[in-house]
């Protein structure tokens, strides 16, 4: 059998984001091979499909795009009425460690990197509407939702009433769900305790699952993108 990977001699990121740290949850040792070996997968349909529908939405939120394109049909009307208010698309949220703004490029200063897919702020009403754009099956991303909300009163500290909303354009659903200041408050600090956790990781312990394993792009008995065999063998002990 192969010997296992370890972190050990390898530069392990002191940065976090909402997905890296879910990969994390679910199986450290996955987790590792990709952001600490960086082993890479194969680019999937689905993931292609998705960052060229978010360039769509992108685009015609700046108004680069005319007519509504087929994917986003089904979004059509609240589309068309965040765009009439202005909202911003493709906006990062990069904060360093002591909670003060950066850009997502600063590899020595940033601490936790977010990225939304459009957002919009009414300063008269102190209302704040976040957006993240899903496509393909409809899954609830609570953890990114509650992510999204305890990072805003660092952008947005004087909203009173922030909504945080995931559009599944495959779907035409909207799931949305209201926060205040002081939920906000509330998952920052349940936030920051699960960071902690993941950062000061060394031991990268795999989760062989079968469900998890057989769909995981680091499994042995598949390619990655370099054409090698996948690193992990773990996955047996979940067969």
């Amino acid at each position: 059998m192969a010997k296992r990977l370890s972190a050990k001699g390898k530069k392990v990121p002191a940065y976090w984001s909402v997905s890296g740290y879910n990969n994390w949850r679910e199986c450290a040792y996955r987790y590792m091979l990709q952001k600490v070996w960086k082993f890479k997968s194969p680019a999937h349909p689905a993931m292609e499909r998705g960052i060229r529908i978010h360039k769509l939405f992108e685009e015609l939120l700046k108004g680069n795009v005319t007519g509504m394109p087929d994917e986003l049909v089904k979004l059509k009307k609240e589309i068309l009425n965040l765009k009439k208010h202005g909202g911003n698309p493709e906006e990062p949220w990069t904060l360093t460690k002591d909670l003060q703004h950066t850009y997502p490029t600063d590899w020595n200063g940033a601490w936790l990197r977010a990225k939304l897919d459009a957002h919009h702020y009414w300063e008269d009403e102190a209302e704040l509407l976040i957006v993240d754009l899903k496509t393909g099956r409809l899954k609830i991303t609570q953890s990114q939702m509650d992510l999204y909300a305890a990072m805003s009163p660092f952008y947005y500290p004087d909203a009173e009433d922030i909504t945080v909303e995931l559009w599944f354009s495959d779907h035409g659903e909207i799931e949305s769900r209201h926060y205040t200041p002081k939920e906000c408050k509330s998952l920052w600090k349940r936030w920051v305790k699960r960071s902690s956790d993941m950062l000061e990781d060394r031991k990268f312990l795999a989760s062989p699952e079968k469900s998890k394993c057989d769909r995981c792009p680091m499994k042995s008995n598949k390619k990655l993108e370099d054409g090698r065999a996948g690193p992990c063998h773990e996955w047996k002990k979940a067969a």
